[in-house]
């Protein structure tokens, strides 16, 4: 467009050309072997293998907008992903009498690695060999990028069962991530649950009505390492730098290293019943969970006279508790109609419990002993400066029309100490409903979900 010379057809792109070579090959194998001399006893060997092999050319000649402005643009992109997985599984399994024995032993490995390489090259003398013209570019520009990481785990559980009526499971767990600091790579994870099938019980034989009657309750920890590969490690960043009339590249650092980085930590205690009455046509579970978590994963704002401002560490404690109900009903059910319902319903609390062992707020992450983790402290608003409080809105510094913040310590001026705490994005209660109706092979459903008690982000 001659009038806005910075805008191009639309449908210039079309005539871009992308060579595009990638494949993809996965493959799962897996072989059992059942031991003769002990009943019961087998090994389970389970084995993956995924490649991902992306190769891609694209040029953007001179019948396109940024081949237009760059004479020509080209990009070779190569990458390769790998994913193994073994695991090694040792079962044993017998039942004697009314008991019911079943023992699992884990040793599993997992590993992922990606490697990949950018070439872009501008400015050729023509479009006609498209990609295959680097040597000829005015401007090269490369870049790379490497990252591996692997998971290596140990387990066993023992499962014991009575009648099936009295059931205990008891698990260990051992897990070693890659990402962690050397000190703290490996974390283990107890648990175990016990559950009672009060439905199987000889005073329950006769009731026509109920189905299933379970009461149970389990108390573990798990772990959790969600952060990416190297983030216990200290990075660098280039950096140019003017050497006379040189431009030279340098480095500095981005990132502080971690080496007590590990693993987050939850124990949890849950109670539960599991219901089912009238041929089943009104089933669900209650359950309520009480939660420590402890070694939060958490990026920790610090000041910026270190050279930088954020550090990611395991730092404090929080809880949760609560309460959730699931309901699963069918309504109607004839010849060639079927109505059921299904409702959910949970109520959740949680809050900061320590953060670094000194009982003291963290204003500048926002983190405050007893609220929970996601929370809002900010100025409250009350409206806005009318005519009639011009003089007032003037003393503290506003005109008419603006919006009136409250003065919350009452020392007639607005500062940061005025600063409050709102709410939380944590919704007091959650709750769901979807109705299916069924007839003659046509279906129908519909779904209200409701969180409440929540305060949120305006986007507008």
């Amino acid at each position: 467009w001659p009038e806005y010379n910075t805008a191009g057809n639309p449908l210039g792109d079309l005539l871009a050309t992308n060579r595009d070579n990638s494949y993809r090959v996965f493959s799962s194998n897996n072989l059992k072997i059942d031991f003769p001399f002990i009943k019961g006893l087998s090994y389970k060997i389970n084995t993956g293998i995924e490649f991902d092999n992306n190769q891609r050319k694209t040029y953007n000649g001179v019948e396109t907008k940024e081949g237009f402005e760059n004479g020509g643009r080209a990009v070779n992109y190569n990458s390769v992903e790998r994913n193994f997985t073994v695991e090694n599984i040792l079962n044993y399994s017998r039942v004697f009498g009314k008991h019911n024995v079943n023992f699992t032993g884990l040793y599993s490995g997992q590993k992922n690695d990606f490697d990949r390489d950018q070439l872009v090259g501008i400015g050729f003398p023509n479009d006609v060999l498209t990609n295959y013209q680097m040597n000829t570019a005015k401007l090269l520009t490369p870049s790379s990028a490497q990252f591996a990481q692997s998971i290596l785990s140990q387990m066993a559980r023992l499962n014991y069962g009575y009648d099936s009526r009295y059931l205990l499971t008891v698990t260990a767990r051992r897990d070693g991530y890659s990402g962690f600091g050397d000190n703290s790579k490996y974390g283990v994870f107890p648990s175990f649950a016990l559950a009672w099938n009060i439905g199987n019980e000889a005073f329950a034989a006769g009731q026509t009505y109920l189905n299933n009657l379970k009461l149970r309750a389990s108390y573990g920890l798990n772990g959790n390492q969600a952060v990416s590969s190297y983030q216990s490690l200290a990075t660098l960043s280039s950096r140019g730098y003017l050497n006379g009339t040189n431009l030279l590249t340098g480095y500095v650092p981005n990132r502080l290293a971690n080496e007590q980085l590990g693993w987050e930590s939850t124990k949890s205690l849950t109670f539960g019943l599991d219901f089912g009455f009238f041929s089943n046509r009104i089933q669900g579970s209650l359950d309520y969970y009480s939660s420590r978590t402890q070694d939060l994963l958490l990026e920790r704002n610090i000041s910026s006279v270190q050279g930088f401002t954020r550090v990611l560490q395991n730092i404090g404690k929080t809880a949760n508790k609560g309460i959730e109900l699931s309901l699963n009903t069918v309504n109607v059910k004839l010849k060639n109609f079927t109505w059921s319902t299904n409702l959910n319903v949970s109520h959740n609390t949680n809050k900061i419990v320590d953060l670094y062992g000194d009982g003291k707020d963290d204003l500048g992450n926002r983190w405050f002993i007893g609220k929970p983790l996601n929370s809002y402290f900010d100025y409250e608003y009350a409206g806005i400066w009318q005519t009639a409080e011009s003089d007032k809105a003037k003393a503290m510094g506003f005109t008419v029309g603006q919006i009136k913040v409250r003065d919350s310590n009452n020392d007639g001026k607005i500062t940061a100490d005025d600063r409050v705490l709102l709410g939380s994005d944590v919704p007091s209660w959650t709750g769901g409903i979807t109705n299916r109706f069924s007839y003659k092979g046509f279906d129908l459903s519909f779904f209200i979900f409701t969180r409440q008690g929540q305060m949120i982000v305006s986007k507008f």
